[in-house]
């Protein structure tokens, strides 16, 4: 991932290692706010774009483990999507995690499907500071 820095310096960050299967053209630039030390919270974001999803939990660590959330679902051209999410983690892993929940395609309910060539990336957004957030790639 690159970051901007303000002054339009660009900063290439550390977290994308060996296994990383992000290529350049698959970077992000985020402009960061110049604003001060509070500008970089979560309402100087820009709106979800129409393949994104906007979903917060309040007070996550009321949830029990293995209790689960859904996001409410998205369409983009033909995929219905949504986010799965276990604030205090499922049964086999402890801590959060974060699913894509795809619907079947239309007319395959109850059967067998698959979506192809579907990439997608979950961010975890730091409300206090975003350039502090956590994402992660993946495809289905």
């Amino acid at each position: 991932m690159t970051i901007r820095e303000p002054g339009g310096r660009l900063r290439r960050s550390d977290d994308s290692g060996p296994d990383s299967q992000t290529s350049e053209e698959d970077t992000e630039v985020f402009a960061v706010p110049e604003s001060g030390p509070n500008g970089c919270g979560v309402d100087h974001l820009p709106e979800p774009g129409p393949n994104e999803i906007d979903f917060a939990i309040d007070n996550p660590y009321s949830f029990d483990s293995n209790q689960q959330v859904k996001s409410p679902k998205k369409v983009f051209g033909r995929v219905s999507f949504g986010l799965l999410v276990y604030p205090m983690g499922s049964s086999t892993k402890s801590g959060l995690g974060v699913f894509v929940d795809f619907d079947p395609p239309p007319g395959c309910e109850g059967k067998n499907w698959t979506y192809g060539m579907i990439s997608y990336r979950i961010t975890v957004i730091n409300a206090k500071d975003y350039r502090n957030s956590e994402c992660r790639n993946g495809a289905a």
